[in-house]
């Protein structure tokens, strides 16, 4: 039995202007012998490591145009490699993208078996409307994989995406995405199609409410078991509350009963908050149908004076205490995240007072993310999913905090990016969990 660590240590911060990137990770899992004598003990499994160019121009501080990750799994002898390069037009948009992923057994040398390549094209408002994606793997070279389309609407929204993908020499199905808001501009209805027989065929759906303050309710989700059928299953339903501060408080998970004919709460998660606005901790409570059985997971997390997430721990309630998860159940894991830091300086300390400031929260989101800010003149963030791929963009400026609706983003990881207008680069990681 185990539960999976991620112990990071934190390099100091030499000064306030220092930038932050992640460069190394160390994973450990809470190991049981089997052996009733054996205390548990805290195991290396494995670890990551990422490297980065010095930027565009070679000017430290500025995009990242380059960086590698390395896998080690210290148990196995194993190593998987990926290197990404981007490459960057006008605008700071990315306009390509080249993926070298390559794995061995030790000890086996690297053999780089696959290749990817993204190519994106933009509108006149730096919006992506295209993504033409190729693979070369097994020495198959070039061979176009897939095209996938974006449009917007009049407000700059998502409307439509339509994703063509290929099998050899023939297109062989295609999904739309359809994104349905309100007069507020909430997305209100996300709706998929698939092909069936030539015809495209609605089989997914997700819905989403709102209250008079453009906060989400509710979410539900749908979806088609026979997509030549008429019945529609429910995949996964929520209802969210909010703190005075507009940050989610509970997200209530809800089930369908078919014995009572009633909605269930089927499990809930309770968002708590520091005095800085940040996630201090979650809450996890999981309830059966008949409250027979249930059970309670808390996820900690600590930041660093950035704002930065350095720890996140989950324990399992036992009684009145709380313990390592694996003690008691062996299937479930637990991740404690620390992270190693390289320390860059812009190329100059002019204006060092009026550095930018970003901090992200609740992390994890769900429909809402949260920008706090404080900027001397108008930035941009960008923000993108672990492909690199700009998924929106949004203008801010001011000491602020800004809402973004990111419910129309499926769940992941996803990275904001901030471009001031003297040169600044801040990032920031967060992902969406539903």
């Amino acid at each position: 039995m185990r539960i999976l660590l991620f112990a990071l240590l934190l390099l100091p911060a030499i000064a306030a202007q220092a930038q932050m990137r992640l460069v190394g990770e160390s994973h450990y899992y809470y190991c049981d012998d089997g052996m009733p004598t054996t205390p548990k003990y805290y195991k290396h499994n494995d670890s990551l490591s990422y490297k980065y160019s010095m930027g565009r121009g070679g000017v430290a501080g500025e995009m990242l145009n380059f960086d590698t990750a390395r896998w080690y799994g210290i148990e196995t002898k194993g190593i998987e490699l990926v290197n990404d390069m981007r490459f960057f037009g006008a605008g700071n948009r990315v306009d390509s993208q080249i993926r070298h992923q390559a794995s061995s057994d030790y000890p086996n040398p690297i053999d780089f078996n696959q290749y990817h390549i993204h190519y994106y094209t933009y509108d006149a408002q730096n919006r992506i409307v295209a993504d033409t994606f190729y693979t070369d793997s097994l020495s198959v070279d070039n061979v176009l994989f897939s095209l996938t389309l974006y449009s917007y609407n009049t407000t700059g929204q998502p409307q439509t995406k339509l994703e063509l993908l290929r099998n050899g020499l023939q297109w062989d199905s295609l999904l739309r995405t359809t994104y349905v808001y309100d007069a507020q501009g909430n997305n209100t209805e996300m709706r998929m199609d698939t092909t069936v027989g030539g015809v495209l065929t609605n089989y997914r759906n997700t819905q989403y409410a709102y209250n008079s303050t453009n906060q989400c309710i509710h979410r539900q989700a749908q979806y088609k078991p026979n997509l030549a059928g008429t019945i529609w299953a429910d995949t996964n339903e929520a209802a969210f509350t909010y703190t005075t501060t507009s940050s989610i408080a509970v997200q209530y998970n809800l089930k369908y009963n078919t014995a009572t004919l009633l909605t269930d709460t089927t499990g809930s998660i309770t968002y708590n908050y520091n005095t800085g606005g940040l996630l201090d901790n979650t809450v996890l409570r999981k309830l059966s149908y008949t409250a027979i059985s249930d059970s309670d997971m808390r996820t900690d997390y600590q930041y660093n004076s950035d704002g930065h997430i350095t720890r996140m721990s989950n324990v399992y309630s036992i009684g009145n205490s709380w313990q390592p998860l694996a003690i008691i159940y062996s299937a479930n894991t637990s991740y404690i995240n620390n992270y190693y830091y390289e320390t860059n300086f812009p190329a100059s300390a002019t204006g060092v007072s009026n550095i930018a400031q970003l901090q992200l929260y609740p992390v994890p989101a769900t429909n809402t993310l949260y920008l706090q800010h404080n900027l001397q003149q108008a930035a941009t963030i960008a923000i993108s999913n672990m492909q690199g791929r700009v998924v929106m963009r949004l203008t801010i400026t001011g000491v602020n905090t800004t809402a973004v609706n990111i419910a129309a983003l499926p769940e992941g990881v996803y990275t904001a990016t901030l471009y001031s207008g003297g040169g600044e680069t801040k990032q920031g990681r967060f992902t969406i969990v539903r």
